[in-house]
């Protein structure tokens, strides 16, 4: 058994030493992004989705109602502000710089008053560039399910 130990030790020394090694790579931050390059990264986006036709109906004088109708629920309300509302976007793609957009509307007893912020409808075009695929179910309402189809495979009736 000792002699067993000693020489497992030297093997178990070579292969911890030929962890620390480099292989000749000089350049890691090149080995890192090969890396993270195999992992998927996915197309994040958070907040409101505002279109260029929403931006074209939105005027002053249209009541809270009317503009919540047409921009849906602001991303931020703030409670000591309540006469302002925020409509945030946030878009990051993979290798690409995050986009954010902020729309900030003021309203005075219940009227949109003012219009602020940059807001750069990208999404239009973005969702011509999609494609429409077109998938047929089957219908199997009068088939039978797969354990009846297994019973009836190996020989049992599905009667009993």
């Amino acid at each position: 058994m000792r002699m067993g130990f000693i020489i497992s030790l030297p093997i178990m020394a070579a292969l911890v030493a030929g962890g620390c090694s480099t292989f000749g790579y000089t350049d890691s931050a090149a080995i890192d992004e090969w890396v993270w390059s195999l992992v998927h990264r996915p197309t994040i986006q958070q907040g409101n989705v505002i279109t260029q036709a929403m931006l074209d109906e939105l005027e002053t004088g249209m009541s809270q109602e009317q503009v919540r109708f047409l921009l849906g629920t602001p991303a931020l309300v703030d409670v000591f502000h309540p006469n302002r509302w925020d409509y945030l976007y946030w878009l990051k793609k993979p290798g690409a710089e995050p986009q954010n957009q902020r729309l900030s509307l003021y309203f005075e007893e219940g009227v949109l008053m003012r219009i602020e912020g940059q807001y750069t409808p990208g999404v239009e075009g973005e969702a011509q560039n999609l494609e429409e695929v077109l998938v047929e179910v089957p219908d199997n309402s009068g088939s039978d399910g797969i354990i009846t189809r297994t019973l009836e495979a190996i020989g049992v009736d599905k009667d009993q």
